[in-house]
């Protein structure tokens, strides 16, 4: 008797623990569909309406197309721009329909549409979506994110592109096509323009922040044209290092003399910055935080539109576009070693910011 419930205790105790266990796994955070992989915006063909966005799994190693009109029975829009993915939400700047398309991060099923005029880039904080426009001279447009509607709006730079937050503060890359050299900073609290920071450097497009919590602008420079838009001369590109204590230049590096990327990424460990993409960019370069000059070589040694940094892996994906026809996805070790190519849709340039944004 005393041996059966010694074997009665354990299993009771067994059985315990598996409920336990069960537990535990149901208070998991879940796994939505299109959860555990990267999402990538494709621009589509300017005025066609076929701009998408793809899904690449890292459990299923594959792409999955046009996610959203999948899961939502119609066309996302003309020139997906960009996108920025929340806890529980995907905010989505589709530039020529002059909107934000707002959808569930998990099944990416349509929360709402919001209109705002030809919107590139977005960043959210707590409640509040902060979205760059080229309409109206320059406008960072504020959305509440508890009812989906615009609520407010700050007159910005030319042709603004991305934003950033840090020390409740909103900084904003002012290109101007090109011919820009501003970095606007805005106090959140009340929208107000702190300062019109001179980067000396032509282009401001892109924002990253490092390990250090210091800000990086990459300045794309510019092309120079006569009146029949034969090429007579360039702007070197730069990366330039603001302090957001100070509000300061604290570092300026120049990049290259006739070379323009518009995209800039960081790795995980934050201490390497990446540059390339724009149309018929040649190289994907790695600097150092660190670096006083730039590099002459690149780490790869490919054409890119663009690229996503994977952040859970360390991974990097470098976009190619084609002219008419869907574009590549390759993926790529840290070291710059190319992994696999995968398809995915047309003038594919940019995709979900895990870090720092």
């Amino acid at each position: 008797m005393k041996s059966l419930n010694k074997l009665l205790f354990l299993a009771l105790i067994g059985l315990g623990l598996f409920i336990s266990s069960c537990d535990n796994k149901d208070d998991a955070e879940p796994q939505g569909k299109y959860e555990e992989g990267i999402l990538i915006t494709n621009e589509g063909l300017f005025g066609s309406g076929n701009g998408s966005v793809s899904f690449y799994s890292f459990d299923k190693d594959t792409v999955a197309y046009e996610i959203f009109k999948a899961e939502n029975n119609r066309p996302l829009g003309d020139v997906v721009q960009s996108l920025t993915r929340t806890d529980d939400k995907v905010l989505i700047a589709v530039n020529n329909s002059n909107k934000v398309e707002i959808v569930n991060s998990d099944d990416f099923k349509s929360i709402a549409t919001v209109e705002v005029m030809q919107p590139r880039y977005i960043v959210v904080d707590n409640d509040k979506a902060y979205v760059s426009s080229w309409a109206n001279g320059g406008k960072v447009y504020v959305i509440d994110l508890e009812n989906n509607t615009v609520i407010d709006s700050v007159a910005v730079g030319s042709t603004p592109e991305e934003v950033l937050i840090e020390n409740d503060k909103l900084y904003v890359a002012n290109n101007g096509w090109g011919y820009e050299q501003t970095v606007s900073i805005i106090k959140l609290s009340d929208l107000s323009v702190i300062k019109s920071l001179n980067i000396d450097a032509y282009g401001p497009a892109q924002l990253v922040k490092d390990k250090n919590d210091m800000i990086w602008v990459l300045a794309s420079g510019q092309v120079k044209y006569d009146q029949n838009y034969n090429v007579i001369g360039h702007e070197p590109s730069a990366l330039v290092q603001i302090n957001p204590s100070t509000d300061e230049i604290s570092n300026h590096m120049w990049l290259f003399d006739e070379m323009h990327p518009t995209k800039m990424g960081i790795n995980k460990a934050g201490d390497k910055i990446y540059v390339g993409g724009g149309w018929g960019f040649q190289g994907f370069y790695a600097v150092s935080i660190t670096a006083s000059t730039a590099p002459t070589s690149p780490l790869i040694n490919q054409p890119n539109y663009g690229f996503v940094i994977d952040h859970e892996n360390d991974v990097i994906f470098l976009l190619q576009e084609s002219s008419t026809a869907n574009g590549k996805l390759i993926r790529y070790n840290a070291d710059g070693t190319k992994i696999k190519e995968y398809t995915v849709g047309i003038y594919p340039g940019d995709g979900q910011k895990r870090f720092p944004n």
